[in-house]
């Protein structure tokens, strides 16, 4: 009887702690199930918030990587455009493709006449001279003396200018600064005579002064190359006239004004001054176009053409045309040879140069040698053109010289 109440008390320890342990084992598999379970949403949490993970990051992050994005874009647009500039030329074709260009199809030729304040007598016979205005549409004689009165009014939105710049592609204005009396009578009257013709380029940054001529021509390119999309830029006097090609039913009077008091280009283009009843008698005149002699250099990347010149620098400062750095030019005191100042053209590659370059090109007391100046070290094509030559009266001539 002992010996099996003894059995039965070992076979009941034996169960008890075989269940203990089961329980024990359940709870320490739990607990470790529980510590990896946390571990791992640990892990996630800390990774949502060091932006390793897939959650979202702060609007603040999110701005940051867009902008270092961008100036990536940037960086890498760039270094594209200085390996095309080595090839075809000193800049990029796409330099400055924004949306204050005045004209969406490249134009052949930005013209710019060199004006100031006091000339406006020069600008008038200029515009019924040679300036496209809603003359160049009237066929019948009669009525040009009449319009010739009212040439503000018929500048207006002028349709023979539009159809110069939509056919012919050659831009033309009248290139001024601003007083160094801002807002004085000059600018007044300047501002008064933009809004009624709208042919000026005015340079708001440009005080106008005889001696500032060469920044002058500078601010011009810049202005030029940075609004229009053109072949060539060049820059007129305002005592120069110059032939456009432009064909005529009835040949153009050289106006009693011009006539009176510039003689010299009515007989340089062979045309009298005369009355209305004349002008029947006359030939038909065809002008030689600036246009073909520009166009005749348009496989030359970097051209600059022009009048070529050289002559003696100047060191006495009574002297008119007095250079207050004529000892750069050498004990030959003899400038370096340029185009003449009264009109030249330079290619779109280098009126982009100017515009990169404005802030570090030396200027002269001359435009035309400041101009030449900005070349000389570079890979140009120097075309001594004959035709723009407006003081020598030859054959062919686009231009003429009072």
């Amino acid at each position: 009887m002992n010996s099996r109440g003894s059995t039965n008390r070992l076979s009941s320890t034996s169960n008890f702690r075989s269940r203990m342990s089961f329980l024990m084992l359940s709870m320490f598999s739990t607990m470790a199930a529980l510590y990896v379970a946390g571990r791992v949403y640990l892990i996630q949490e800390l990774d949502r918030r060091t932006g390793q993970g897939r959650s979202a990051i702060s609007v603040d992050d999110t701005l940051k990587i867009i902008t270092c994005r961008e100036q990536q874009k940037r960086l890498t647009a760039l270094q594209m455009e200085l390996g095309k500039a080595s090839q075809e030329g000193f800049v990029s074709k796409h330099l400055l493709d924004n949306n204050e260009r005045d004209s969406k199809k490249k134009l052949l030729a930005v013209i710019g006449v060199s004006t100031n304040f006091g000339n406006k007598k020069n600008r008038d016979a200029i515009r019924k001279a040679w300036m496209p205005t809603g003359l160049a549409f009237l066929s019948s004689p009669l009525f040009l003396d009449f319009f010739c009165n009212i040439i503000d009014l018929v500048l207006i939105r002028s349709p023979a200018r539009k159809k110069l710049e939509e056919e012919k592609g050659i831009v033309i204005r009248f290139v001024i600064g601003r007083s160094s009396n801002r807002g004085d009578s000059s600018d007044r009257a300047i501002d008064d005579e933009s809004r009624n013709s709208d042919d000026f380029i005015i340079l708001n940054d440009h005080v106008e002064s005889p001696q500032e001529q060469s920044k002058k021509t500078k601010s011009f390119f810049a202005h030029a190359v940075e609004h229009w999309d053109a072949e060539f830029y060049a820059k007129v006097n305002d005592n120069v006239y110059v032939n456009l090609g432009t064909q005529y039913k009835e040949p153009p009077i050289c106006m009693k004004e011009i006539a009176k008091e510039l003689p010299n280009v009515c007989q340089h283009w062979h045309v009298e001054a005369g009355n209305d009843n004349e002008v029947k008698n006359r030939k038909k005149l065809y002008l030689d176009a600036i246009g073909a002699v520009l166009t005749s250099y348009l496989d030359k990347p970097r051209a600059y053409i022009g009048c070529m010149k050289s002559g003696e620098v100047f060191s006495q400062p009574e002297q008119k045309w007095y250079e207050p750095e004529w000892w750069k030019f050498g004990d030959g005191k003899s400038y370096f040879r340029h185009a003449s100042g009264e009109i030249f053209a330079i290619s779109k590659a280098l009126a982009q140069f100017i515009s990169i370059n404005r802030s570090i090109l030396r200027s002269y007391a001359h435009d035309d040698v400041s101009a030449g100046s900005w070349f000389i070290g570079l890979d140009v094509k120097y075309a001594d053109e004959g035709k723009f030559c407006c003081s020598s009266w030859s054959s062919g001539s686009v231009c003429a010289a009072a």
